[in-house]
């Protein structure tokens, strides 16, 4: 399995929003802690993350530094690990679906919503006060995730944790981990023999090699993150297998640096994939909150730029 390597957390903006009502039951008063980690329901300790891989489950992992980490799939669908960090104990899970996957029955409400700005990344999570800890959940289609402290967290301390074990999944789970994350760009990329950096307006960005042959840049843009990616060859480097509703044939250009048809795959209101080759090279882009006309004029631009860092 590839080398996992954990990418910090640079400083990060949080926003409080309104809760809604939970779609759950009832608040349990007399449910503990102990109870929400150990759901009673069929489980299978494994030795670590590379065994979640194996039985195509999702794939979480503990952070760097963890103490008494330990590994198990419950339920047959649902990966779990369960570690110390900073001397509080947490439980985290992750699945491909939607809903609560905690093993607690939710209050009605949640404590506060949080929509938290981590690097190049953007998660909006619910928290709630149960168990006598503190339980976060969120989703990134097509996964759902839960983090659980057994103690009770302040907003910030509940925030940095769920931002790092976010934002790590959002990087594995969905286009597979970095074998290398790029301090500097284009400089890094220069190994894998590319150039590359984003044009000016691109906010949040990383850099990050991937398979030791695909350079890839994520970057925050039009109030959407978006994944960018580049390779010698034509092949699919995308790592997406979602099932899309609708394509969009945008129109041939004849630009100074690019010329062609960037085809885009996307379902409404949901994710989008834009795939095309070019000067010998292999691009995706993907998003997952995606507005066709606004994902166009980002392809074309990164496209352009590509080409012009780039020439053939």
């Amino acid at each position: 399995m590839k080398k996992l390597i954990l990418l910090m957390l640079a400083v990060f903006a949080v926003f409080l929003v309104s809760c809604g009502a939970s779609e759950d039951a009832a608040p349990s008063p007399t449910e503990s802690a102990a109870a929400a980690a150990t759901a009673e329901v069929e489980s299978e300790p494994v030795d670590g993350p590379e065994a979640f891989d194996g039985a195509g489950v999702t794939i979480i992992m503990a952070p760097d530094g963890a103490e008494n980490v330990s590994y198990r799939i419950v339920g047959g669908s649902i990966s779990e690990a369960a570690y110390t960090m900073d001397s509080v104990r947490y439980v985290f899970r992750g699945t491909e679906g939607k809903g609560n996957i905690s093993g607690f029955i939710l209050p009605e409400n949640c404590d506060y919503a949080v929509c938290a700005d981590a690097a190049d990344y953007c998660v909006q999570f619910e928290v709630y006060s149960v168990g006598g800890g503190t339980l976060a959940l969120w989703e990134d289609a097509p996964y759902a995730y839960a983090l659980y402290a057994y103690e009770a967290l302040d907003d910030d301390a509940m925030t940095n944790a769920v931002c790092d074990r976010a934002r790590w999944a959002f990087i594995k789970n969905r286009f597979s981990a970095p074998d290398e994350m790029l301090e500097e760009a284009p400089e890094g990329f220069a190994a894998i023999g590319f150039t590359f950096v984003l044009p000016e307006g691109y906010d949040r960005t990383a850099y990050h090699i991937i398979d030791g042959d695909i350079a890839q840049t994520v970057f925050w843009k039009n109030d959407r993150n978006y994944v960018f990616r580049m390779a010698m060859g034509k092949r699919d480097i995308s790592n997406i297998d979602t099932e899309f509703t609708e394509t969009a044939d945008s129109s041939e250009v004849d630009g100074e640096y690019f010329s062609g048809n960037i085809p885009i795959r996307y379902t409404p209101g949901d994710a989008g994939l834009a795939a095309w080759y070019a000067g010998g090279r292999s691009y995706s882009l993907y998003t997952d909150e995606c507005d066709v006309n606004l994902m166009l004029q980002v392809a074309y631009d990164l496209a352009s730029e590509a080409e012009r860092q780039n020439p053939s």
